[in-house]
């Protein structure tokens, strides 16, 4: 009895393991597709740290950038502050808040992609989290009323 209960602990623990090992090869590719999310997350909560308030236009925070986040663009794979604010999948300018967070956003969220590929996109929040969201649960973080214009 007690091999038979070792024989399902090991199987279990096998079926663990390669699940996980898939699941890291998912979450690193879309790790590596969201990296620009993640550096507009990052370099908007150092200009938000550093002046005390959120960029207030993309003009300023595109110079903040250039001054302060070089090393950003560099992880992001880009060579220009312009190609970061374009979304690597759809290709569509990513949708960053300025001024202030929306009044009826579920969450303070910072930058999003405008339509995203295969039914998700990816959403990055102040608190610095990078989220790949369907459809159904991006309609309940933004709203048309909501979104920044």
């Amino acid at each position: 009895m007690i091999a038979v209960h070792r024989l399902q602990l090991v199987t279990s623990l096998l079926a663990l393991l390669i699940s996980a090992g898939c699941g890291d090869q998912a979450l690193e590719q879309s790790a590596t597709e969201g990296r620009r999310v993640g550096a507009i997350v990052t370099t908007h909560n150092m200009m938000e740290r550093a002046t005390g308030r959120l960029p207030p236009n993309e003009q300023e925070f595109k110079k903040f950038i250039t001054e302060n986040g070089s090393q950003m663009l560099e992880r992001s794979g880009v060579t220009a502050v312009d190609e970061l604010f374009v979304s690597d999948r759809d290709g569509q300018p990513l949708v960053v808040t300025y001024g202030k967070y929306p009044a009826g956003m579920n969450a303070k969220i910072v930058v999003y992609e405008k339509n995203g590929a295969d039914g998700k996109r990816f959403v990055g929040y102040n608190s610095g989290a990078v989220e790949l969201v369907d459809d159904a649960r991006f309609s309940g973080l933004v709203t048309v009323s909501s979104a920044p214009k």
